[in-house]
């Protein structure tokens, strides 16, 4: 399950790469998807774009491939917002979790997030493009998207620790302004509610090269499962930790695989 909110699934494929002669998809029906409004999926008014259509979404999802077994969650950023919400809500659906430096899980915890994420990323560098140029009434999606793409490539990358370029078609600049900032910064969600009831080992990968590091994580994000580990994964940023240090994230994926 992809960040953002606004990416598309894309960058996460590298995923499919043989690690050592193993791959996921090899043991595993492995499901990527596009949250409404980002990458190839359809586009809608940004009323629909919550995060409570965001759950409802994946319901359908796990219903419909999974309808008699539970699943697993590979959740990067706000991929493992979504899939942590999912758990809060059906426990006894989900065998077990790896979570790649996720998101807030409630809204009090995104208070301590570093000022460089707390603020409209979409601020100063994309005003001009969405706001000046009024494409953000979102009656065109296809411009709005357009230079939200624009501002995502310019903004300034050096709090995550970036190596790597991060693969996208196309990022849902709707998705990115409804979620990411009226719900995620302004919003009031809690979805560690029931997480004590969850018993199963949750995984956490964490780099330190990032604003939203191994120390963040440990501090705010791991100790909100009762069973969990957490790995430190040296010398990569945010999305890094998939397209750049893939064989090794990989590695620390098969195995908490096989102790399932």
């Amino acid at each position: 399950m992809e960040g953002g909110p606004g990416d598309d699934f894309r960058y996460l494929l590298d995923f499919n790469q043989s690690n050592k002669g193993w791959s996921l998809l090899q043991d595993y029906q492995v499901i990527y998807h596009d949250y409404r409004g980002c990458g190839l999926s359809q586009r809608h008014p940004k009323d629909e774009l919550t995060m409570a259509n965001s759950l409802k979404d994946l319901e359908e999802l796990v219903d419909h491939f999974a309808p008699d077994e539970q699943v697993i969650f590979i959740g990067h950023s706000h991929g493992g917002v979504v899939a942590t919400q999912y758990i809060n809500s059906h426990t006894e659906r989900v065998k077990g979790a790896v979570l790649l430096k996720p998101g807030g899980f409630s809204a009090t915890i995104n208070t301590h997030l570093p000022e460089a994420n707390a603020v409209n990323l979409l601020g100063k560098d994309i005003n001009q493009a969405l706001w000046i140029k009024q494409l953000i009434g979102l009656d065109d999606h296809e411009k709005a998207d357009y230079y939200y793409g624009i501002a995502r490539v310019t903004l300034d990358r050096e709090n995550r620790g970036e190596r790597c370029p991060s693969k996208n078609f196309r990022g849902g600049a709707a998705a990115a302004l409804a979620i990411a900032i009226d719900e995620v910064n302004d919003g009031n969600y809690d979805f560690t509610t029931h997480l004590d009831r969850f018993t199963e080992q949750v995984l956490f990968i964490s780099s330190e090269e990032s604003d939203l590091g191994y120390t963040f994580q440990e501090k705010y994000r791991v100790g909100q499962y009762p069973y969990q580990s957490h790995i430190h994964m040296e010398g990569t940023g945010h999305n890094g930790l998939i397209n750049c240090k893939t064989s090794e994230t990989l590695g620390y994926i098969k195995a908490y695989l096989e102790g399932l």
